[in-house]
């Protein structure tokens, strides 16, 4: 089985893990280590606060900020980055997507924007970046707020800037281009936001034992998939249990422990080890895609996601004329781990959201674009560690299927 994104893991990674876990040091840290190098990658006037994850993080920040209004995003992602919009009593304002970025199209935004809309949520899908100098410029024109969601972009960049560097507001995900730990990173120029946030997560208990150590055995298999013993391990233990797709209530997600709860040092000091190869992962990532692209090119069926920028490919999409559900099986059928959008183990696709309950709005069927593309779109492999062998067998294979 080829994985959808291979964990990158070193045996210094291992070694820090395993130091970390069983001594002792002075509590917070790492934490404050990991907050200080992150926010400077930014620039000296950036604040930042180490979360349990992206979705924490969006969902303290809208707690705090406590908009209570339309939130502009783009239909076309994870259902993870639109339940804190739900779970604080804000309704998202559905814009279409550019056709051919898959991300929010600006034009649109200048021109559906209204005086409901608090806050323009930036969702950079795959690591690509949209226009975000002019998403700013239509936020502080009409006086609201914007939010970069930068789960699946660490390490990307637009016009030469650092994607999280265009918004009032960025988070991040650890969990795309590093492994092992998990966690989320928030960060802005607004200090007294930041501080605010910090004191609400100090009071929410400390991630349990048991997610830390699901996630250190699950990514640690994975990195080894492709061995007859592994495979059969992983799907057992990992994906034997998983269902089709079921919506959630949002708030109910963010009353579980294991959502609402603070990071710890463990996680804070592995990933500063990992952020000390974060360029080197970067850039084989952005090998192995333009690898992938180049063997695919005479293949006119298949679309490519565009980047505006240089993204860091933290998730490879394509588009086919066909029905994903279909592709992606037949993918998944010949050990090649094809998904839809959703980022669950063992799930592949989720619904669109004109037939969601909770994430469901009005203005959902303005999104021509989306609605034609959402059962079309297909993330494909891609991770640092891919060897050739590999590409060919995933690029051959597709070749086949979509002729």
């Amino acid at each position: 089985m080829i994985p959808i994104n291979r964990p990158d893991i070193s045996p210094l990674d291992l070694e820090t893990y395993f130091q970390l876990k069983f001594s002792k040091f002075e509590s917070g840290k790492y934490i404050k280590n990991l907050e200080s190098d992150f926010a400077n990658l930014f620039g000296e006037d950036y604040y930042a606060l180490f979360t349990a994850s992206a979705k924490l993080s969006l969902y303290l920040l809208l707690n705090v900020l406590n908009l209570k209004g339309n939130i502009i995003t783009s239909p076309l992602t994870c259902y993870s980055a639109l339940n804190p919009i739900i779970a604080t009593n804000n309704t998202p304002h559905y814009i279409d997507i550019n056709k051919n970025s898959f991300l929010l199209d600006e034009n649109l935004v200048e021109k559906y924007i209204s005086k409901n809309d608090k806050a323009i949520m930036a969702i950079s899908l795959g690591g690509c970046a949209s226009d975000l100098e002019k998403l700013r410029i239509i936020a502080d024109k009409h006086k609201i707020i914007l939010i970069e969601d930068c789960a699946q972009a660490l390490g990307s960049k637009y016009n030469n800037k650092l994607l999280g560097s265009f918004g009032h507001f960025a988070f991040f995900s650890f969990t795309k281009h590093l492994s092992l730990v998990g966690g989320g990173m928030l960060i802005s120029k607004n200090k007294s936001v930041i501080n605010q946030i910090r004191e609400i997560q100090n009071q929410l208990d400390e991630i349990p034992k048991e997610l830390l150590e699901y996630r250190f055995e699950r990514d640690f298999v994975e990195s080894k998939l492709g061995i007859k013993d592994v495979n059969e391990f992983y799907t057992k233990k990992f994906l034997q249990k998983k269902q089709d797709y079921k919506e959630n209530n949002p708030v109910d997600i963010f009353n579980a422990k294991h959502v609402m709860c603070k990071p710890n040092d463990l996680q804070a000091g592995m990933i500063l080890k990992q952020l000390e190869r974060l360029n080197n992962i970067v850039e084989n990532r952005r090998k192995n895609r333009d690898l992938i692209a180049d063997k695919l090119s005479t293949n006119k069926k298949i679309i490519f996601q565009a980047d505006l920028g240089k993204s860091s490919f933290a998730k490879l999409y394509i588009t086919t004329p066909y029905e994903n559900k279909e592709v992606i099986t037949k993918l998944v059928n010949l050990g090649i781990d094809a998904k839809q959008l959703t980022k669950s183990h063992g799930i592949y696709f989720q619904e669109s959201i004109d037939k969601t309950k909770y994430l469901f709005d009005d203005s959902i069927h303005k999104c021509t674009n989306y609605l034609m593309l959402h059962d079309k779109i297909v993330e494909l492999p891609l991770s640092s560690k891919m060897n050739t062998n590999e590409i060919q067998y995933i690029t051959s294979s597709i070749n086949k299927l979509i002729s």
